[in-house]
């Protein structure tokens, strides 16, 4: 049996579904895009300005769900390789 700060860690991979880092490049995605509507939106229609705000939304979703996607690869590939070590472990210690 593994012992417990093991088995958090293994809990703790088990729980992430990687939403903080979805979250977070979601939100510097639109706070950078909303900085430079900012900065340009004296030069944009009004037109220009309701298109760079949808691609804007657009983009921050999007580059959410891939970090999002990155971040759960990175946690699949932790957990598979705790596992394995929990396995070679357990199989050095058996008769």
């Amino acid at each position: 049996m593994p012992d417990s700060g093991l088995h958090l860690k293994i809990q703790r991979l088990q729980r992430r579904c990687g939403c903080v880092s979805g979250s977070v490049v979601a939100l510097l995605s639109l706070a950078v895009t909303v900085y430079y509507l900012y900065q340009h939106a004296a030069s944009l229609s009004v037109l220009g300005l309701i298109l760079w705000s949808l691609a804007s939304i657009v983009l921050a979703l999007l580059l959410g769900m891939i970090a999002k996607v990155i971040s759960l690869a990175i946690t699949r590939q932790q957990l598979k390789r705790l596992l394995y070590l929990l396995q070679q472990t357990f199989n050095k210690n058996q008769p």
